[in-house]
């Protein structure tokens, strides 16, 4: 008995047709494309920052801030206050030690200040991060001013600050090294009596 011919390999295989996922993704290069086209253009397009506008006491003397910012400090208007200080301490005044340490003590009361909202007693600063950065910008302040000294005696008064500058955040370990290495140039007698009073807090902590 005789077989007749077999089919051929080719014309037996059945051919698949592209899935629908293969013809699409075309359409979506194509569409991501446009997108990216798109956003490019409005960014290109979009106006650039306004800048930022002038400093109003950019022209006014080192000294005018200075004073300024004392008259303000002591009316209690810290905020304002702050300003003037900022100014000062730039251009000459950069190189004058009390207007580093005037912006320090600024800073040390306007983080410490308390008013009144609503009835309730609480910190003039509501963020505990803001209180916490002023502090440490009233620190490079000190410094700074430290840097600056030009008689021994001046160094009393920037001991004077930075020794209460640790009290008021609860350092007493800081408050009395700083009062002790500041009490030789302090006429007053503050640093080394603030500097007993600290002692005796760490030799007896439970003594009030």
């Amino acid at each position: 008995m005789t077989r007749g011919p077999r089919p051929s390999a080719a014309r037996g295989r059945r051919t698949r047709k592209p899935g629908p996922s293969r013809r699409r993704w075309p359409w979506l290069a194509a569409g991501l494309a446009v997108l990216v086209g798109a956003a490019v253009l409005v960014r290109a397009l979009r106006p650039g920052r306004p800048p930022a506008p002038p400093d109003p006491l950019a022209a006014m003397p080192w000294q005018t801030a200075f004073r300024a910012g004392d008259a303000l400090a002591a009316r209690g208007r810290l905020d304002e206050a702050l300003l003037y200080y900022r100014r000062a301490t730039r251009d000459q005044g950069a190189s004058e030690w009390r207007t580093h340490l005037s912006l320090a003590i600024a800073l040390r009361n306007l983080a410490l200040v308390d008013t009144v909202r609503h009835g309730l007693r609480g910190p003039h600063l509501r963020s505990s991060y803001e209180r916490t950065g002023m502090g440490h910008e009233a620190l490079r302040e000190i410094e700074a001013a430290r840097g600056l000294l030009r008689r021994p005696d001046d160094a009393g008064v920037i001991a004077r600050v930075h020794g209460r500058h640790w009290a008021n955040w609860g350092f007493v370990w800081d408050s009395f090294v700083t009062y002790r290495e500041g009490q030789r140039f302090d006429p007053t007698g503050e640093c080394a009596m603030y500097g007993d009073a600290f002692l005796m807090q760490m030799q007896e902590p439970t003594r009030r």
